[in-house]
């Protein structure tokens, strides 16, 4: 008996035995962690050649969210409910953490895409908030016809933009007050000179005399302020900053390349891991494409903002080869144009040459009844949809948390800040087991999450539109079909809300659940 007991108060004393493990990452996630802990590696090998003082790398926890739901922390403090730390795992010297709770029974495939930025995610022990690097990744999907490339994404690229996000978190400790953020809308005259001071800058950089790139750098400069002709002074302000502030996070990458070029790193991770990791044996590619972005941003004329990203990063690369040690002056609160235009001064009776250099070495005119040809479509365009009235359609992904630009062809369409036009009709999209159809009439999407569709003749139609699914008690219908008489969508779970002249579609849920089994019952 006294044996008997004894057991038992082992037994009670025992921790409790989970009935099953947690189950492992899979091996695509875990290859997201690869990708990290080469990330590091890189930057303890090149951080203080691409500036000076940039330590601290180490200290920024990860989140990464993948499309079926999971979420994994690295670095954490302290993670938030939820997750549970993935025992004999670390990166970076640092624990791992999941939450599954969230999962679905969608099949994660790679090679994985995507990016984030700089976020507050949960709170330290003691209740401050704890900033993470926030990562959210998605599947390949189909080539985009508008590009000549199908190449997958590679694992060389995904360390370039998780050393990016690190720079940003780098920035913190000398970018105190941002001016502002940047909305301007191209007009014909700051197109043209918007694209010659990219030319410019492109053309600077190729060079190897350093008086012939001074030269191409007073070009820009030039070029930079014909432009400035149509902003106000905030405006011009919030576009140099903008060139600090994501330019100078671009130029971190580039400048990376260029260390390992010069035989500065070695890489840790084997392709034998990764099949989409080479090590940066194609260097010389890499930072050629840099140069070809620039060259297709110069050439667009649409959403002037984000060409900080690569006007920013070549004035800070022209910098660094003109004038090393210029990154004291950036954390002194200098703008990079404003430390080239002191370094490179151009007198007043040199100004009138350089412009009317601009004109006969550049391709002003061909450049200038482009950007006409663009801004006058636009703006028709733009026209022509906001006339449109009728009863509206809304189509809303939020409650997905994918956002809508890239998930249609954008042939034929125009970016108007943070609306993209399609006059000729919006082209639909597949998202999973979200499949919207084509509607032939002018729409917009706009605001990250929204596509927006007017019909013009309500009147004509019986009625705005049916559904068939199963209604749920909350009354919204899972496996549902939405028909209007301008589009039909298809989606897992949605929400319908109808008032006046106003139809809102929210798409509740990406992946199917009865869907996937086939046995949705389906009512009117």
């Amino acid at each position: 008996m006294k044996k008997l007991l004894c057991v038992a108060l082992l037994l009670l004393a025992a921790p409790p035995i989970r009935a099953t493990a947690p189950p492992a990452l899979p091996p695509v996630v875990t290859n997201e962690l690869k990708a990290l802990e080469e990330t590091y590696a890189l930057l303890d090998a090149v951080a203080e050649k691409v500036w000076p003082g940039w330590t601290g790398y180490r200290d920024w926890p990860f989140l990464f969210t993948f499309e079926n739901g999971l979420r994994v922390l690295v670095g954490h403090p302290n993670p938030p409910k939820g997750f549970e730390v993935v025992e004999g795992l670390r990166v970076g010297g640092r624990t791992v953490a999941a939450d599954r709770t969230r999962e679905t029974a969608l099949p994660l495939k790679g090679p994985l895409g995507g990016g984030g930025g700089l976020g507050s995610f949960g709170m330290t022990a003691s209740g401050s908030p704890v900033e993470v690097v926030n990562i959210r990744l998605r599947m390949p999907r189909p080539a985009d016809p508008e590009k000549a490339s199908t190449e997958p994404p590679t694992t060389e690229n995904k360390v370039l933009v998780y050393l990016h996000e690190l720079f940003h978190g780098f920035q913190r400790r000398f970018v105190t007050a941002r001016v502002g953020n940047l909305m301007y809308n191209a007009d014909t005259d700051y197109a043209v000179w918007s694209n010659v001071e990219g030319i410019a800058l492109e053309r600077a950089y190729a060079e190897t005399d350093p008086a012939v790139a001074r030269e191409r750098m007073k070009d820009f400069l030039i070029a930079r302020s014909l432009k400035r002709g149509s902003m106000t002074g905030q405006q011009q302000n919030q576009e140099s900053s903008d060139d600090v502030l994501e330019g100078t996070a671009n130029y971190a990458m580039v400048r990376a390349l260029e260390v390992i070029k010069a035989g500065g790193f070695q890489p840790k991770l084997t392709t034998t891991e990764d099949p989409y990791y080479h090590g940066f044996a194609n260097v010389d590619a890499m930072i050629a494409e840099y140069r070809a972005r620039l060259k297709e941003a110069a050439a667009r004329h649409e959403y002037p903002k984000m060409k900080c990203y690569d006007y920013g990063c070549f004035q800070a690369l022209m910098c660094e080869r003109l004038f090393p040690g210029w990154q004291d002056a950036v954390q002194k609160g200098e703008f990079i144009d404003a430390i080239l235009a002191a370094k490179i001064p151009i007198a007043d009776d040199e100004r009138a040459k350089i412009e009317q250099r601009l004109k006969d070495d550049y391709p002003y005119a061909a450049v200038r009844a482009d950007a006409a040809k663009f801004i006058d479509a636009r703006d028709a365009a733009w026209n022509q949809i906001k006339t449109r009235t009728g009863r509206t359609y809304i189509v809303d992904l939020k409650s997905t948390g994918q956002y809508v630009s890239g998930l249609g062809d954008t042939k034929g369409a125009y970016r108007l800040g943070l609306i993209t036009l399609f006059p000729s009709g919006y082209p639909g999209f597949k998202l999973d087991d979200v499949d919207m159809s084509r509607a032939s009439v002018p729409a917009l999407t706009d605001q990250l999450y929204y596509v927006k569709i007017v019909d013009t003749q309500p009147a004509s139609r019986k009625r705005p539109y049916s559904v068939t699914g199963t209604k749920q008690p909350d009354g919204t219908y899972s496996n549902a079909v939405v028909t209007t008489p301008l589009f039909t969508l298809k989606a897992p779970k949605v929400r319908i809300r109808a008032t006046g002249n106003r139809v809102k579609i929210q798409v509740l849920a990406r992946v199917g659940g009865d869907a996937q089994h086939g046995n949705a019952k389906r009512k009117t």
